[in-house]
């Protein structure tokens, strides 16, 4: 039996602990040995000065099932935890294994280490070391999408770096692009893909940056000159999504950048607008799929079209309240790359006139100042005309919005709500079921009715309580309300919010949670299906029971212990699943009882114990293929077993090193993987 009772197995890692490790010889430099910093994943740089970087599309995790496991069993003790949150790994798994199958939850982790060493030349010479800190780094992606970073400064024309046995991408970026190369390129490019590092090996980086250069006019002139960077040239690596931003200074006509082979869409941005007051602001594509294989020249020739029209609402220009501030804006995103090009009008305008890029456009519109510009309109942005094409020599687009009135009464637990007068208490937000564009107004309290204008659409419409001092049995988050509504005329939308309780006991292991000093021992989440709205719910411990009130909906609960010091005996870290598709549709009883059990193994890292030290010296990462969950528990070194506890699910078991002095040959960076889809049970 490899899992003992958990005071016996706490005493067999403290007497572990006093055992020293063997001389075994270390494979990595002392230079640059556990020297590494982590950067995530697409993040190379873009440099500074520039306005221009997309935003990719977000993505929102799976509902999962409608139940939850639990297990009963032993209870044994943990170091500390931290804990934090992520989306659940890829889904459901294509098999697990199921480490409980002999009774006992057994994951060995049993780390090797690879030493992966190489010449280092940067466009054929050494990369100059300034004495600054890191000039590049190597980075290691396996399969799982796990970076194993290696960083050094120049200087040298070999590099040594450590990772765990794998199947690797390998890719290069220069951290120091302002003087330790001649042709610095910015970001990531690749070096060796789907390499087999399953042992010591040999790899070679050598990256070689390509030009790119050409002529740059703006409406036939050059671009004038101004205080620091004025324009910027941006490339959109496409296949990786990457973005690099090259300011530029005006009063040149040149421009000379460096870059890796690959296919990039060229944009051109205005980043001074006070040397050019005609253009707008934005990233324009001047160029797309350009592909560059080696060196090159693209010229930018950047020509504008002057639009103009009249600015109305509901028939009237908007007011002038002589703040100087602008109370409009117009954007025209480019139906071929998504991108947006703004223009801001000042108060009490009935005009404008603007200049484009000649592209086809979706114009939006947007009250900046809406309290004093128009009555009762709420935040947001309008689609206002789809498909608005801009061509030589002129175009003109009239801006006039109509809007419908929406009232309605709001009571809230048959009452009104009455809150600190004049304060916000309450909140509306309307999501465009075509456009997917969001708005919001905010109410008082105290007042039966309301009354807004909105374009005529299709909503959906969510309810948020502001302030929970307001009402007597105050709900948690924002609750959909309303879902397909049709505002094609004048219309009316009473709420008459009832709120429901879920609540029963909470136990965790079959015990109440403690309470040591007062404050936060456990939280609750819920997310609301509907509108994607996640709540946090802290509360002490101590007590047997507990109650939350929401609105009706479909909610998914989740449990995490705050705590892990002393307010319970055996701590799990991250979050378990208490409910998942709840229907609330009235009261609900809902017991909530986490229960956990230890996982543990060997640990031994190239055969020998992670050796202890002052500190935590290396930590168990599980990830939940079922929820959105991550724990985190530090360990301490010095013994060949290790043992955490657990609640019942599917994870991903991980080890990290923490401090590179507790082994002979620390992995630069990065996680070894000891169990895929873990089956704890």
């Amino acid at each position: 039996m490899r899992l003992m009772g958990r005071p016996l197995l706490t005493l067999a890692l403290v007497a572990l602990a006093a055992c020293g490790a063997s001389d075994k010889k270390s494979k990595a430099g002392d230079e640059d040995s556990g020297a590494a910093t982590a950067t995530p994943t697409g993040a190379s740089g873009t440099a500074t000065g520039g306005t221009g970087s997309a935003t990719g599309g977000s993505g929102t995790a799976g509902t999962g099932g409608t139940g939850t496991g639990t297990s009963t069993d032993e209870t044994g003790d943990t170091g500390g935890t931290t804990t934090g949150s992520t989306t659940p790994v890829g889904g459901p798994c294509s098999s697990t294994v199921d480490v409980c199958a002999t009774g006992e939850c057994i994951v060995d982790l049993l780390a090797e280490s690879v030493t992966v060493l190489g010449q280092i030349l940067y466009d054929g010479a050494t990369i100059n070391n300034d004495g600054d800190g890191d000039d590049y780094q190597i980075i290691f992606v396996d399969s799982a999408g796990n970076e194993s970073i290696y960083s050094s400064p120049g200087g040298a024309g070999i590099y040594e770096a450590v990772v765990y046995p794998g199947i690797y991408d390998v890719y290069f970026e220069l951290l120091d692009t302002t003087g330790t190369v001649p042709r610095p390129a910015q970001g990531r490019v690749a070096m060796a893909m789907s390499v087999d590092l399953t042992e010591d090996a040999n790899l070679d980086i050598l990256p070689s940056p390509l030009e790119l250069a050409g002529s740059v006019s703006y409406d036939g002139d050059g671009i004038p000159r101004g205080v620091g960077s004025v324009w910027a040239v941006t490339l959109h690596d496409t296949a990786n999504d990457l973005w690099f931003v090259h300011p530029k200074a005006g009063g040149t006509g040149v421009y000379d950048i460096h870059v890796w082979e690959g296919t990039y869409d060229v944009y051109f941005e205005i980043l001074d607008r006070s040397v050019l007051p005609r253009s707008v602001e934005g990233l324009f594509r001047a160029a797309a799929d350009v592909e560059i294989t080696g060196d090159m020249a693209l010229d930018l020739l950047l020509d504008t079209v002057q639009v103009q029209g009249g600015i109305r609402w509901n028939g009237a220009p908007l007011r002038d309240d002589a703040d100087g501030l602008d109370n409009m804006a117009l954007y025209f995103e480019d139906r071929a790359t998504g991108q947006r090009l703004e223009s801001r009008l000042p108060d009490g305008v009935a005009f404008y006139q603007i200049r484009l890029y000649p592209a086809e456009y979706d114009v939006w519109v947007e009250l900046l100042d809406p309290a004093d510009a128009v009555e009762d309109a709420v935040l947001g942005e309008w689609l206002y005309s789809e498909s608005f094409v801009v061509a030589p020599p002129a175009g003109a687009l009239e801006i006039d919005v109509s809007t419908v009135q929406l009232t309605g009464e709001v009571i809230y637990d048959e009452s009104l709500i009455l809150g600190v007068d004049g304060a916000p208490d309450w909140a509306l937000h309307f999501t465009d079921n075509d456009t997917g564009a969001t708005f919001t107004r905010t109410f008082t309290g105290g007042r039966p009715t309301y009354a807004l204008n909105m374009l005529p659409g299709v909503y959906d419409v969510d309810f948020e309580l502001l302030d929970r001092s307001a009402v007597s049995r105050p709900v948690e988050g924002i609750a959909r309300v309303a879902e397909a509504l049709d505002l094609t005329s004048v219309t009316t939308l009473d709420l008459d919010l009832t709120p429901s309780a879920i609540s029963g006991e909470l136990l965790y292991d079959g015990a109440l949670i403690g309470r040591d000093d007062g404050g936060a021992d456990y939280q609750l989440w819920l997310t609301n299906r509907a509108t994607r709205q996640t709540v946090e719910r802290a509360s002490a411990g101590g007590e047997g029971d507990y109650t939350v009130y929401v609105l009706p909906g479909t909610w998914d609960i989740d449990f995490e212990l705050v705590d892990l010091d002393g307010a319970v005996l055996f701590p799990a870290g991250g979050r378990y699943a208490a409910a998942r598709g709840l229907e609330v549709l009235g009261d609900v009883a809902l017991d909530i009882a986490p229960t956990t059990r230890p996982v543990g193994g060997q640990v031994l890292y190239d055969g020998l114990p992670i050796q202890a030290g002052p500190e935590r010296e290396w930590q168990v990462v599980l990830t939940s293929r079922d929820i959105a969950s991550v724990a985190v528990l530090p360990q301490d070194g010095g013994a060949t077993e290790w043992e955490v506890n657990a609640y019942a699910g599917v994870w991903d078991v991980a080890m990290e090193l923490l401090d590179d002095r507790a082994v002979l040959s620390p992995v630069s960076d990065g996680r070894f993987v000891g169990e895929y889809c873990a089956d704890i049970r």
